[in-house]
């Protein structure tokens, strides 16, 4: 399915959640949205949404979810929620800053450089193995020469 169907499909079932809804949290969200949704929703799409069933028990695609949580997060949540959302944020943010600064350390990314060179240097010092060939090997293989510049004339 291709993205543009993918978040139809979501549309459709974001306006059969809130169709479910009370209408104390349909007064929240801004008509603006409800229009986006009827406008852009998948008119063919059949609902498998239960209003007897709790969301959280329910099957919904993960676009839908994402989506819901965006629209509970910016116009449903309370003032604490929404506090509290925003804390969250920032340590993940903080968290993944940490966590880049300790992968992309200058110091660090050196100290590994340093030890690539070592290994580097440590596999080129190995010794190799040269044959020599005997004295009548030599001689062999110069009498084999002269017998083919011989016959080559």
């Amino acid at each position: 399915m291709d993205n543009e169907k993918i978040y139809r499909t979501a549309l459709s079932e974001i306006d059969d959640i809130l169709h479910f809804s009370d209408s104390d949290i349909k007064s929240k969200i801004p008509n603006s949205l409800m229009d986006f949704i009827n406008k852009n929703k998948d008119p063919n799409y059949i609902s498998k949404i239960n209003p007897y069933v709790p969301l959280q028990e329910q099957d919904f695609m993960e676009e839908t979810k994402n989506i819901l949580a965006l629209i509970y997060r910016s116009y449903v949540a309370t003032d604490e929620e929404k506090q509290e959302f925003l804390r969250k944020d920032k340590q993940e943010l903080e968290k993944i800053e940490e966590d880049k600064k300790l992968k992309y350390n200058p110091d660090n990314i050196f100290q590994n450089e340093n030890l690539k060179k070592d290994v580097i240097e440590k596999e080129n010092t190995e010794i190799a193995v040269i044959e020599e060939k005997n004295i009548f090997q030599k001689l062999f293989s110069k009498i084999k020469n002269i017998l083919k510049k011989l016959s080559g004339k």
